[in-house]
This record gives structure tokens, C-alpha cells and sequence, in this order.
């Protein structure tokens, strides 16, 4: 839809500077909306399908096939966003210069307004990749424990295969899924 509003704009070829400016401006807000409105319905969805509260150590794998389709929608959203080039900003705020000999005030609130929007839908997933790791906490700190504290009671392999199994399995049900932006944020989330 975004990418279709752009379209639509580059083709209407607003000569007038200043209300080519305002227009710009207000395009920007509305896909900065529908943005924010359609990554808030995604994760609600979310939600519904049962990805809320307190989740259970081991999901199951239409539960997370939901959430990884869930995140990787709000990611391409965010993605969608890197629209500067495309609405001619650098032309169009040196053209506007030209005629009101000052600095184009519309471009600063533009690119603040898209790095606000981007920041948002950023947090929406960062919030549910959150809800998806902290639930592995308490499975991850009782290995580690056993870990620790019996290192001579079994060999590493040993005592390491529960957790190395753990891991592999819920890492790699998620690789295979998640745009490698949203994988990248998972393993950051793990530390």
C-alpha cells in the first residue's frame, strides 16, 4: 500500500514548490499511520492467537510460525519506510531554498517523523522478540546452574547437551522463518 501511495504521488508532479512541500508532508504523516495502525492490528493479532501473558517454555510450532509471520510483516513495514529518495527531498528542498532564500523547514519534520515511526514499529517487535526469550529464562538458568555447579559430575558433553538442545531447537525453528534482520534481533535478545 505504501509503496502504491508513493506511485500515485511521484506521478502527480506538483509543480508549485511550497504546496509540493505541504503535501509531502502530509503524504509522510498518513503512511507513517497506516504504518503504525497495521503493525498495531499484526502484533494485536498476535496476541489473540494466544502469543500474550505469561507463554509456556515450550511453544508450539504453529504458535511460533504465527509469531515469526507476525514480526517478519511488521520488519517489511519498517522497511517500507526508507522512502526519502523516493519523495525527492534533496531536489525538493533545494528548489524550496531557491524561492524562499531560507533552509526548507518540511524536511527536518519529515525525517524526524519517519525515524519516530521506524522507532516505534522497531520497539513493537523488540517487545515481542522480548515476551519470546524472557519465557526461556528459567530453562536457560537452571542449565547454566547445573553447569556450575556440577562440572565434575558428568562430562561437558553431557552436562551440555540439555542446554545446547534447547537451544537448537528453539533457535533453529526461528532461523528458518525470520528475516535475517529479525533472527539478528532474537540472538541479541539471548545475552
Amino acid at each position: 500500500m505504501i509503496e502504491e501511495m508513493l506511485t500515485t504521488w511521484e506521478k502527480a508532479k506538483v509543480n508549485d514548490v511550497t504546496l509540493c512541500a505541504e503535501l509531502t508532508e502530509k503524504l509522510v504523516n498518513c503512511v507513517c499511520k497506516i504504518a503504525e495502525f497495521y503493525v498495531d492490528r499484526v502484533m494485536a493479532q498476535l496476541a489473540t492467537d494466544g502469543f500474550c501473558g505469561q507463554l509456556q517454555p515450550f511453544l508450539p510450532p504453529a504458535l511460533v510460525n504465527i509469531f515469526c509471520a507476525a514480526i517478519n510483516n511488521a520488519e517489511q513495514v519498517r522497511r517500507s519506510l526508507s522512502i526519502s529518495d523516493k519523495l525527492h527531498l534533496d531536489e525538493l528542498s533545494e528548489k524550496y531554498e531557491k524561492i524562499h532564500n531560507k533552509e526548507s523547514p518540511f524536511r527536518a519534520t519529515i525525517e524526524k517523523e519517519l525515524d519516530t515511526c521506524e522507532k516505534y514499529l522497531s520497539e513493537q517487535i523488540e517487545c515481542s522478540i522480548d515476551r519470546l526469550v524472557i519465557r526461556q529464562l528459567p530453562q536457560l538458568k537452571k542449565h547454566v546452574f547445573h553447569l556450575a555447579w556440577s562440572p565434575s559430575a558428568c562430562p561437558v558433553e553431557q552436562a551440555l547437551k540439555p542446554l545446547t538442545d534447547m537451544l537448537d531447537s528453539e533457535l533453529s525453528s526461528v532461523h528458518r522463518i525470520l528475516l535475517h534482520k529479525n533472527f539478528v534481533r532474537v540472538m541479541h535478545r539471548q545475552d
